[in-house]
């Protein structure tokens, strides 16, 4: 039972990695999702980061990203200032999952 993982962009500031059988876009080039593995098999977890490739200017400004798993939000761990990573649940089988994750750009006062 494997599930594949393939990049895919929902809109301009959202990406997703979908860990399945899905068509493949390019995600947005400030924003870069990536897997711990290719694939997965019953029982395991994937390690899943995001990375803004394009900080604010301006020191008012921050970068939030909120993030969705098969739907329901999963939070996010900040490691450094522009990347963050979370844990997936126990994949329970071969079945299709979809991690979604959205960059908002706002004034951090």
């Amino acid at each position: 039972m494997k599930s594949t993982v393939k990049l895919a962009a929902l809109i301009f500031v959202s990406s997703v990695i979908g860990l399945a059988h899905a068509d493949t876009v390019s995600p947005p080039a400030f924003l870069a999702l990536r897997s711990d593995l290719a694939t997965y098999h019953a029982g395991q977890r994937a390690v899943l980061s995001a990375e803004i490739r394009i900080l604010p200017h301006a020191s008012q400004d921050e970068v939030v990203l909120l993030a969705n798993w098969d739907g329901a939000p999963i939070r996010l761990t900040r490691l450094t200032e522009s990347t963050w990573a979370v844990v997936s649940p126990i994949f329970e089988g071969a079945s299709a999952h979809q991690w979604q994750v959205r960059a908002y750009l706002q004034d951090a006062r």
